[in-house]
């Protein structure tokens, strides 16, 4: 399906403006809005939170980047950190920096460890193996796994060849 066939079946899904065939990544940018988006600890409420997560649907809908808005705390690496690992849960594929200072930070967050690049490696292999005998699902390491689980693999092997990790 095409990231306007799925946004036609499923009319909640908003289609961004500027999505084209030419489109390589979505950005999100709350800081433009005018809203309270952060509560007194710097965490999303539950709205921002929720366009947050779309963003990085509609993109993986799309089959291009999702890049997570900017922290705007320079100084706060903590809550940097923090906010950077709960994108990476999310599905984005890196942060916008506004600080030189925040580019070690979001980095880290963002390239997958030697573990987790080789465990990708590993299941890519496992899929193509069981391909060979025609299983598109298969249990591996006591989990089911199917296509989404494939496509997130080559996502990491692909970060992780990127940035010299493997």
């Amino acid at each position: 399906m095409t990231i306007r066939e799925i946004q036609a079946d499923h009319y909640r899904i908003p289609l961004p403006v500027a999505l084209s065939d030419s489109t390589h990544g979505t950005i999100l940018g709350f800081e433009l809005v005018t809203v309270r988006v952060r509560d007194a600890e710097g965490r999303y409420l539950d709205i921002p939170r929720y366009a947050r997560v779309m963003c990085s649907i509609v993109a993986s809908a799309a089959g291009v980047d999702a890049m997570d808005t900017v922290y705007t705390d320079i100084p706060d690496l903590d809550g940097l950190r923090r906010e950077c690992l709960e994108g990476v849960a999310m599905g984005f594929s890196g942060k916008i920096s506004i600080h030189p200072g925040q580019i070690e930070v979001i980095n880290a967050a963002f390239t997958p460890s030697k573990a987790d690049a080789e465990d990708a490696v590993a299941l890519i292999a496992a899929f193509e193996e069981h391909a060979r005998r025609g299983a598109g699902a298969f249990a591996w390491k006591g989990q089911m796994m199917d296509m989404p689980h494939l496509t997130r693999a080559r996502k990491i092997a692909e970060q992780a060849r990127r940035a010299g990790v493997i």
